[in-house]
């Protein structure tokens, strides 16, 4: 009879065991970035992104003549906030609110904030990410005293390194093309080209 008890007492010690390692072992959402396995962009997950940085004035192109021409305009600041949903598999969609300002050499001031709705893919190669995406939408426009709403169109990337589950951090870059349209002064229809540089922090909700 002693066998039986002898094999009954393993068991349980056994049992105990697994018990024990199974409650001390973190959730998988809470394990650091290099944990996972997979790209972590599944259908359902969100972000909030926050970006500062550097803006700067490129060109302006006629749209009219053809021909480019000096901005004159100094480099500024660039900022912005953006909410992402994915939708798929390493893609999502969402918008953005963003902000530029900087001098003129006339030593006058300009600031642009875009609307825009934005799209993006990810490819992910852990910890590190990168993440190329376009947006569209609408700018107000503030300069020397006088206001537009201009369409805009962008696209750059943003190169990440997952810090944890819940947070990413790095460097995002964008072109900016906004366009200007005069009715009754087509001679003055232009393209204003732009650089928009930023460091970024992702928040995984």
């Amino acid at each position: 009879m002693r066998t039986p008890r002898f094999i009954l007492a393993v068991l349980l010690t056994a049992t105990l065991t697994t018990g024990a390692f199974a409650q001390t072992e973190p959730p998988a959402s809470d394990l650091p970035a290099a944990d996972f396995n997979a790209n972590p962009y599944v259908r359902g997950e969100q972000t909030l992104s926050f970006s500062l940085g550097t803006f700067f004035p490129i060109t302006f192109v006629n749209l009219y003549a053809g021909g480019t021409a000096d901005t004159n305009l100094k480099i500024g600041a660039g900022f912005g906030i953006s909410y992402s949903y994915v939708v798929a598999p390493g893609f999502s969609v969402g918008g953005e609110i963003e902000g530029a300002t900087c001098g003129t050499t006339a030593e006058s001031s300009f600031f642009m904030v875009p609307f825009t709705a934005k799209a993006s893919w990810y490819f992910v190669k852990m910890p590190f990410e990168i993440v190329p995406s376009v947006s569209a939408g609408l700018a107000i426009v503030r300069y020397e005293g006088y206001t537009n709403f201009n369409p805009i169109l962008k696209g750059g990337a943003a190169f990440l390194w997952r810090q944890s589950s819940s947070w990413s951090f790095g460097l995002d870059a964008q072109a900016w093309t906004v366009w200007q349209f005069y009715g009754d002064i087509p001679q003055d229809n232009r393209l204003g080209i732009f650089l928009d540089t930023r460091l970024t922090a992702v928040y995984h909700l």
